[in-house]
């Protein structure tokens, strides 16, 4: 009797969406402790069921359906590109399919237009409910040029210039300079230029500024926050770039 009430249970789709400095509080959570995860019933979703049909149907119901940026929608929030809006979905399949639980909700970047709703902060508590798994959390380890920098928000007395950033406050598709504006947002303007490396031994950083004779910015490349990127025992390094060189360059946006 459990087992058919199980396969009679409604289907939903769960999802975040973000915006180009982060996630974004949902016009309807599915849950009192968490206001950055929203769900639809799959029965809601009107053929043909591609990314293109998911995507609309999720923001027409949250309120986005007058945006003008181009919206994308990714299948994780570790996927590298987002899907093709004709790409079929599998709104109607098994239980791990896309989006269809809620520790693995489908994303959705709507650009930079989000009126309405408001920005995380890492002290929030009413809307949001601190996961106590590690493997949740980027770690970063903050310095100036000439040493340690003390972090806002610091993992331990013991390490006070460590810190920490939940990975699903970091926009997509993840990159070096996404999780740089992410956790400038947390730390201050300071980061907002500041050269990434992946771990302390790191010769190469990871947001390479324009050098001379070059006509464009470095490109971004993908960082697998899904792995072992940013671990407690190896926290990605932020130095902050020296004010006179800040002056004579501008940041591209993440």
């Amino acid at each position: 009797m459990a087992h058919r009430a199980d396969q009679e249970s409604p289907a939903y789709i769960y999802y975040r969406l973000y915006n180009d400095d982060g996630p974004l509080t949902v016009h309807d959570p599915c849950s009192p402790i968490n206001a950055y995860i929203g769900r639809i019933l799959c029965s809601s979703i009107p053929p043909p069921h591609n990314a293109g049909t998911v995507m609309r149907r999720i923001l027409y119901d949250d309120g986005h359906s007058s945006i003008h940026d181009y919206p994308s929608i990714f299948s994780g929030l570790f996927t590298e590109r987002p899907l093709r809006s004709d790409e079929c979905f599998d709104v109607l399949g098994p239980q791990r399919s896309a989006g269809k639980s809620l520790t693995q909700p489908i994303a959705i970047n709507i650009g930079s237009t989000a009126p309405g709703f408001s920005l995380p902060r890492a002290s929030e508590s009413q809307t949001h409910l601190p996961s106590d798994d590690p493997k949740d959390y980027v770690y970063y380890h903050l310095y100036t040029p000439n040493g340690e920098a003390a972090s806002v928000l610091p993992v331990s007395p013991n390490q006070p210039a460590v810190g920490r950033i939940e990975k699903f406050r970091i926009m997509l598709p993840h990159s070096p300079r996404r999780l740089r504006h992410a956790i400038a947002l947390i730390e201050g303007a300071a980061y907002e230029n500041a050269e990434v490396y992946e771990n302390i031994n790191s010769l190469d950083s990871l947001t390479r500024p324009k050098e001379r004779g070059e006509r464009e910015e470095p490109s971004d490349v993908f960082i697998n926050l899904g792995g072992s990127f940013g671990a407690a025992t190896k926290p990605v390094v932020l130095v902050q770039v020296p004010v006179v060189q800040q002056r004579t360059k501008k940041p591209p946006r993440p």
